[in-house]
This record gives C-alpha cells, structure tokens and sequence, in this order.
C-alpha cells in the first residue's frame, strides 16, 4: 500500500451547500475541494453526485458522506435534515450510484466531527466524550463511549439541536417549534433584539 497514492473522498451536505474534496491517507489534501452552493434544497442529491463524479478516480478507496439530521442508511433516506427544511424521506440512490464500486459510509455531521475531534486529539481514545457543534441555526452532539459513537437506531441519533422548549419559534424542519436549533439562530435573535 502507498499511503500517499491511495485517497479517501469526503462528501459534506449541508444547508445551502455541498462540499467534496480528497485527501490521500496521510490525510494530505489532494487537488482542490469543490464547494458547490445550493438555491433549492430539491437539487442537493443531483448537484452532490456531480460532485462525487468530479471527485472520484481510480485512487479512491472509499466516500466518506455527512449529513446534518437523521438518516436511515438501510433505505438510504434522509428522514429529516436541516438541508432539506420541509422535506422528509430524501432518497440517496442517486449518490450511492454516483460512487460506482467505491464503498460509501454515511454519518451524521456532527459524529464526523466527533470522530475528527478524537483522531485530532488522540488521547485516551477508549474514554468517554461528548462533543457538541454549534453554528447559527445548527446545534448537535456526539456521544463517544469507549471512543466509538453511540449512532442509535439512525444516523443522528443525538440530535441534541432538536431538544424543545416552550419558547415561540419559527417551525423547524423537524415540523415542530422550540427547538435549541430554532432558538440560537440569526432569525430568532434578530426578532428578540431587532437593532
């Protein structure tokens, strides 16, 4: 094997953009990333497999694909995803297609930071961690237990943004109103303190 031949692809789907890149498995980038921004929520699937078409040579050993919310793997669905606000049931063929022979491993965004976290930090990796990302608008958690991530019956299972408080928001894409999410976001800040 030669660690700075072979390269890994990681595809990250988030709101409003769509980002792919490669790095070789000194984790060395390698070429430039492709950042990709997205007008409607509808195009992400199509606009992610261009990406991963782009992306993808005969170097590559795997995919790595995030994405915020929950994702049921067996059907490749995304149930709900702050990147499709509104829409449930998202199907993922097209990106499995995309990726031809080369396995595909979908997680939840906030377990690939995790995991980043843990391999950046890289001591004791059998403890126990919780890791919690926030951006406006976006909050999540990563349990570590023995330094592998608790996923859950789906990928999102700590989905902490989505915890609810009696507080009036605007719906978020989960359908209801009072989420952490929904709660430390511009639109709800701005309407608290308008100046």
């Amino acid at each position: 094997l030669r660690p700075d031949v072979i390269s890994v692809v990681g595809l990250a789907i988030e709101p409003r953009r769509v980002v792919a890149g490669r790095v070789n498995m000194l984790g060395e980038p390698v070429g430039e990333a492709i950042c990709k921004p997205v007008n409607d929520p509808k195009s992400i699937v199509s606009l992610a497999s261009s990406c991963l078409r782009r992306t993808v040579d005969s170097s590559t050993a795997a995919i790595g694909l995030s994405i915020p919310g929950y994702v049921d793997r067996q059907s490749l669905k995304v149930l709900v995803s702050a990147a499709w606000p509104g829409m449930k049931n998202v199907r993922l063929a097209a990106l499995e297609n995309a990726s031809g022979d080369v396995p595909l491993f979908i997680d939840n965004t906030t377990t690939v930071i995790a995991l980043r976290w843990l391999l950046e930090h890289g001591r004791n990796l059998e403890g126990n961690h919780l890791v919690v990302y926030l951006t406006d608008g976006q909050i999540g958690a990563s349990l570590l237990v023995a330094g592998r991530p608790v996923r859950g019956p789906f990928v999102g299972a700590n989905e902490l943004g989505h915890n609810r408080l009696p507080i009036d928001t605007a719906v978020c894409y989960c359908g209801h109103t009072g989420c952490i999410e929904r709660i430390f976001s511009t639109p709800h800040l701005r309407k608290l303190d308008p100046s």
